[in-house]
């Protein structure tokens, strides 16, 4: 395989390869934005479904959300929200 084709392949399959941790860490993040400007996002509850559909997928993203910040920010939402 030349050079050429074996970084096409590996960009074909870093584009096209879903990485829950990756979205995972994205969602995260879009919450914690949330929370820090006030709970103006109001995509929220489909944010909080996919996290939820990611924690379902696999056991280690219980520990990827809590090691992510998720889970403390997943509990600020549900105590603080209005």
């Amino acid at each position: 395989m030349t050079e050429e084709d074996r970084k096409f392949l590996e960009e074909a399959m870093k584009e096209y390869t879903f990485s829950d941790t990756d979205k995972l860490k994205e969602l995260c993040d879009l919450i914690k934005k949330d929370i820090d400007e006030g709970f103006k996002h109001e995509g929220m509850v489909d944010v909080l479904d996919q996290i939820s559909e990611l924690v379902e997928m696999h056991e280690r993203n219980n520990y990827n959300l809590a090691m992510m910040g998720g889970l403390h920010s997943t509990l600020e939402i549900i105590l603080r929200h209005p």
